[in-house]
């Protein structure tokens, strides 16, 4: 859909080469030739390309982590290595009681993939004990619950914040996108909840 949308608004055909999973927002990165999308291309296979996403997940994590821990690929059902670094960026506590605890626990953090495997965020964060609020496939149904019925948001807190990848031209090129509205309209909401920081 997004692909139609740009050939329609630039009246040419483009070539995706940094896509997302449908429920994540932010950066994505397009050519307009086949062999530009062959040279940007590589450069995910050989993994030199830097990626920042930023996520809203439920509790505190460390204030800095990486996870190493294999997934196994769509449809061969291959288990492929897959490592991602991470870094808290500040802590919120809600007074809302959620499940069996006396107040919800919430963090900003930034991801960092070292490896691009399907959905590896998501079931990173979700194997480290902080799924990624408004995940329905590996999140907590409890505190996607809330965030629905007591703030009004959906959608997943994944956000493709930034893309740093070498032009053919040989000079770097960065990509940003401010964070998601929901996300930011999240923290908005819980500003009334006591703001933690960082450890």
């Amino acid at each position: 859909m997004v692909v139609q949308v740009l050939r329609d608004q630039i009246q040419r055909r483009v070539y995706p080469v940094h896509r997302l999973d449908r429920a994540t927002s932010g950066v994505l990165l397009f050519a307009l030739d086949s062999a530009g999308a062959r040279w940007l291309g590589s450069q995910f296979q050989d993994g030199t390309v830097d990626k920042t996403y930023s996520a809203i997940v439920r509790g505190w994590p460390k204030q800095s982590g990486r996870v190493s821990h294999a997934i196994k690929a769509g449809g061969s059902g291959a288990v492929r290595e897959a490592s991602t670094a991470w870094t808290t960026l500040g802590r919120l506590e809600s007074l809302n009681p959620i499940g069996r605890y006396p107040s919800a626990r919430y963090s900003l953090i930034q991801l960092f993939p070292e490896t691009g495997r399907r959905h590896q965020l998501r079931k990173h964060c979700a194997y480290i004990g902080h799924p990624i609020v408004g995940d329905v496939n590996y999140g907590d149904r409890h505190h996607n619950r809330f965030f629905r019925d007591n703030l009004g948001v959906t959608g997943l807190m994944l956000h493709a914040s930034y893309l740093r990848i070498k032009h053919q031209c040989g000079h770097s090129l960065t990509l940003s996108d401010p964070m998601a509205e929901r996300m930011r309209r999240v923290l908005g909401l819980l500003g009334g909840a006591r703001l933690v920081g960082k450890e």
